[in-house]
């Protein structure tokens, strides 16, 4: 596991209310150093049948691309893909 991995049940719980309020994860560092991943679930029928993530190492996929670009990238991806299954 990474530097950053939550290792607390409570750490876990908290990150787990914050990605359903916000829509997205985010894994900086957790399982791997030097990697990061940002995702979004895909829903069905109201209910999270997959996900959509993409990953790079900590050189392109900063912080800073993470919040200005990427995540809201994934979650349009995802919900576009969301929206076109006929389930």
């Amino acid at each position: 596991y990474g530097k950053n991995t939550i290792t607390s049940i409570d750490d876990l719980f908290k990150e787990l209310e914050k990605i359903r309020k916000q829509g997205y994860a985010i894994d900086n560092e957790e399982y791997y150093e030097g990697v990061r991943c940002v995702a979004a679930p895909i829903r069905a029928g109201g209910k999270i049948v997959a996900a959509l993530s993409i990953t790079g190492s900590i050189f392109t996929m900063t912080m800073e691309r993470i919040n200005n670009e990427l995540k809201q990238l994934v979650m349009d991806k995802a919900h576009k893909i969301s929206s076109e299954m006929q389930w």
